[in-house]
């Protein structure tokens, strides 16, 4: 999985109000639905939910998700983003 502009392109960084997508390499996937839990990771005590992207029907296409004002809310002002990947492989089992 990687954190991609909307062309696609791997982005380290990305600024409130941006929009961001996920690229999942993946086989098997198409037409099955797809949870990810947004997370982020700062260096306070906790680590803060920050969003989830539901898809019912994955199409193989980037997933988007904005980095708005309830999210900066939730995180903070300065957060970094990750993922649980075990959404993935537990996508990719129940797929097989």
């Amino acid at each position: 999985m990687l954190f991609t502009d909307s062309n696609g392109i791997e982005i380290q960084r990305a600024s409130w109000g941006q929009k961001v997508n996920i690229w999942l390499k993946q086989e098997h996937l198409v037409d099955e639905e797809i949870k990810v839990e947004i997370w982020d990771k700062d260096y306070f005590s906790f680590n803060d939910h920050g969003g989830y992207i539901n898809n019912k029907s994955y199409d193989g296409n980037l997933l988007s998700f904005s980095l708005n004002k309830a999210m900066k809310d939730e995180t903070g002002s300065y957060a970094k983003l990750y993922w649980f990947r075990y959404i993935y492989l537990f996508a990719l089992l129940r797929s097989l």
